[in-house]
């Protein structure tokens, strides 16, 4: 059986607001802990550029990003989505997984900055996270506590772990 790839992005940098049909990015991959390539889109809805960590290393590297294409479509599960009447399949890729990977960051890093500075609540009703207008203090986040701590469908995330936190606020979790 084949292993599945660990896939990483490190040294990211990404322009959400010329991100359109696709993330405009640029970031270093990461397979099993070691540089594989270098990749970055334009944000435009094009596919990714996918390059050798050295200029000088195309000859092989084609064949290693062939291999790794098919480890990644072997050993993660497809993607199913709707369209019109038929559900279609689509293998995931390395595209795929960067794509994902990159806004996963995003959202860390915004997550991580909201949560030093506001109170932000999770509220089920509308499945949306609301931000308090007061800068996060003690008294604010226990005045929060107070008004939503034991109110059905209502998670302060200052409260969760991480992940869960995130989970909420990208609208991963029911």
């Amino acid at each position: 059986m084949t292993e599945k790839p660990k896939i990483e992005l490190k040294a990211v940098e990404l322009i959400v607001r010329a991100s359109e049909e696709t993330p405009c990015y640029a970031a270093k991959v990461y397979v099993d802990g070691k540089h594989f390539a270098n990749v970055e889109n334009s944000g435009h809805g094009g596919g990714d550029n996918v390059h050798p960590p050295k200029s000088g290393e195309w000859a092989e590297f084609h064949q290693k990003l062939q291999d790794l294409e098919a480890r990644i479509a072997e050993t993660y599960p497809p993607h199913s989505f709707e369209a019109g009447d038929e559900t279609l399949r689509l293998e995931e890729s390395l595209e795929g997984l960067c794509h994902a990977l990159v806004w996963e960051w995003h959202f860390r890093r915004l997550l991580k900055r909201k949560l030093k500075s506001k109170v932000l609540v999770f509220r089920a009703k509308d499945n949306r996270v609301v931000e308090s207008v007061h800068r996060l203090s003690p008294t604010v986040l226990e005045g929060f506590r107070k008004r939503y701590g034991n109110e059905e469908g209502h998670v302060i995330l200052n409260d969760q772990p991480f992940d869960k936190a995130l989970k909420l606020y990208t609208g991963e979790a029911a």
